[in-house]
């Protein structure tokens, strides 16, 4: 009788004959239904637990962990930090104040810039371009 496989991504069973095997230089095998399946794996990196039509979703969801096989793992690291947190109550906190950033003097190079850029006339806003004088012809 004819060895049945299964697709090293969706999980299905991959018909005799059909599906297509990918060999890697450290000589683990991949065997794929599809080239939908080789793509997603290899292409595109994407995992299988996380992409909706695969075998895989499907058991996580049925066990009610879905939301956790697609969450990153920084989310969950930071949910797990906010639930050790003890809760501070409302009286321990104090307002914060606002704090005054200290006057810097500036050095002599921008006083001199500053300086001449206020001598120079500004050109205000609609103010048009002189017209350039017309040649004569003759």
């Amino acid at each position: 009788m004819v060895e049945r496989k299964v697709c090293s991504f969706c999980g299905r069973e991959i018909e005799p004959g059909t599906g297509s095997l990918f060999i890697r230089k450290d000589g683990s095998t991949f065997q794929y239904c599809s080239s939908k399946c080789r793509k997603n794996s290899l292409h595109l990196g994407r995992v299988p637990r996380r992409v909706r039509w695969t075998q895989q979703y499907a058991s996580l969801k049925a066990a009610g962990k879905s939301k956790e096989a697609r969450a990153p793992a920084k989310d969950k690291e930071k949910a797990l930090v906010e639930e050790k947190k003890p809760a501070e109550p409302a009286s321990a906190k104090e307002p914060e104040k606002p704090k005054a950033r200290p006057a810097q003097p500036k050095p002599a190079a921008q006083k001199e810039k500053a300086a001449s850029k206020a001598e120079k006339p500004e050109a205000t806003e609609g103010a048009k371009p002189k017209a350039k004088p017309k040649r004569k012809e003759g």
